[in-house]
């Protein structure tokens, strides 16, 4: 069941749960891990360790002295919980592997803690860190309902491996018809330049033996186009691979409605930008793969239709229905071929083995993960923040009116992904990026309120 939270950010407490004093032997058992999201140590996490062993800068979130473990600390100990607390660190790369293996790792330091059979273990994980923490259950087996998770903004992902997905005839001819024109270009420019740099011709064999351009550009042609089938077909069976897609889905499982799954607190944001940037990719991806097998078919139809019966009723005259012809042909054949790539890479938002992957996979994003009753959800209130005013206000949609807006937009992106990925506001909370929930002033408050009912 979904605990709702009232208008004040707070979730449904009982009267016989609320402010219940916690047993001091159980609760010096207690420990707090956290976990970061993707890229939470930056993009590059070796060299950004390195950097910051010599440039003093501000702590991450889950790095002790940062506001959040501070808070966090503090409100603990004014509870009486003297509980100790830890980072896990992980690659933070967007991948479905290195979440698995970040899980993995995850489990392996959960089940040396919990070899004491009264210790409970807390997870406090950010972003993707929570699928990591979801995935890490999956290993653990009988230990999970001595674990308790709480999850910040993070966009729980489900993967469905499409088992029969098929492209159409057409798809393909018009993906072949792309690759042969690339080819066959390729070759004819390749000769030219090495004749003028070199004084050599690729087929000069064949033009002593035949004497005949037409040879040597027929031999081009039948060579693009049967490398470029072999390339379409590589292309087909690597993107709509099965077998791939169902090692995916393996991947990123994991199961909450069972009956030992770990109690949790799921705290999430309004407009968060990182659910908002996911919510793209599926859209993006869902339609242009759309376009690609129905959209572009039918235009071709369509407008070969219509140019026949321009020229049958001799509304057009050959060299432009030569024209229209030539230039649809190649446009539908490059659109076809520009879009087979498309879907791939909205979805690679998820993951970047949805590169490749992405047409034979299904993706699902939920701010609450699937549940038989384990789970309470918080949404907590946006903080508003006072934008500054432009000067030339009085004018809107005038230059300088454009320009101010513009620059102010720039500053307060800038100012937010620079907190974002420190982890610690140098200004008011109100400045950081919403997925940052963390730095949230009712965030902790949420978490220890929580802790003290569950543990």
């Amino acid at each position: 069941m979904i605990m709702p939270a009232s208008n004040e950010n707070r979730s449904v407490i009982s009267p016989a749960m609320d402010d219940t004093p916690a047993d001091a032997a159980r609760v010096s058992r207690c420990s707090i891990l956290l976990v970061h999201g993707t890229w939470g140590r930056g993009i590059f996490p070796k060299m950004s360790d390195l950097r910051r062993g010599y440039f003093r800068e501000t702590k991450r979130w889950f790095e002790e002295g940062s506001q959040f473990c501070d808070g966090l600390d503090a409100a603990l100990k004014s509870e009486s919980l003297d509980w100790p607390i830890r980072a896990f660190l992980w690659s933070g790369a967007n991948s479905v592997h290195a979440r698995d293996r970040a899980a993995r790792d995850l489990s392996k330091q959960l089940r040396e803690g919990l070899e004491d059979p009264d210790t409970i273990a807390v997870i406090i994980a950010h972003s993707h860190g929570g699928n990591v923490a979801l995935r890490a259950l999956q290993h653990l087996d009988s230990k999970t309902g001595r674990i308790r998770i709480v999850t910040l903004a993070t966009p729980f992902l489900r993967v469905f491996a499409r088992t029969s997905l098929q492209l159409s005839y057409w798809v393909k001819l018009f993906m072949l018809g792309a690759i042969f024109i690339t080819l066959f270009v390729s070759l004819l420019v390749l000769d030219e330049i090495v004749s003028e740099k070199l004084g050599l011709k690729l087929l000069l064999a064949v033009r002593k033996i035949a004497n005949n351009e037409d040879l040597v550009f027929l031999i081009i042609a039948v060579l693009s186009g049967v490398a470029g089938f072999f390339i379409m077909e590589w292309l087909n069976e690597v993107f709509t691979n099965p077998d791939a897609a169902h090692a995916i889905e393996e991947l990123a499982h994991y199961d909450t409605k069972g009956a030992a799954m770990s109690r949790m607190l799921v705290i999430r944001g309004v407009d968060d930008e990182a659910s908002l940037s996911l919510a793209a990719g599926s859209i993006g991806s869902r339609l242009s793969f759309l376009t690609l097998i129905a959209a572009i078919p039918a235009i071709y139809a369509v407008v070969i239709v219509f140019v026949w019966l321009g020229s049958f009723f001799g509304l057009n005259d050959e060299s432009k229905l030569g024209t229209w012809m030539g230039g649809l042909m190649i446009g539908v054949f490059f659109g076809a071929l520009i879009l087979f790539f498309v879907p791939g890479a909205f979805k690679s938002f998820f993951g970047r083995e949805f590169l490749v992957n992405g047409m034979s996979c299904d993706i699902a994003v939920d701010s609450v993960p699937d549940t038989l009753g384990q789970v309470e959800a918080i949404t907590l209130r946006p903080i508003e923040a006072a934008s500054p005013k432009p000067r030339s206000f009085e004018r809107p949609f005038s230059l300088r009116w454009m320009l101010e807006i513009s620059l102010l937009e720039f500053h307060g992106i800038y100012f937010q992904l620079h907190q974002s990925s420190m982890g610690q506001a140098r200004s008011k909370p109100s400045w950081q990026l919403r997925h940052g929930i963390y730095n949230h002033p009712n965030c902790v408050d949420e978490i220890v309120r929580w802790l003290r009912r569950v543990t």
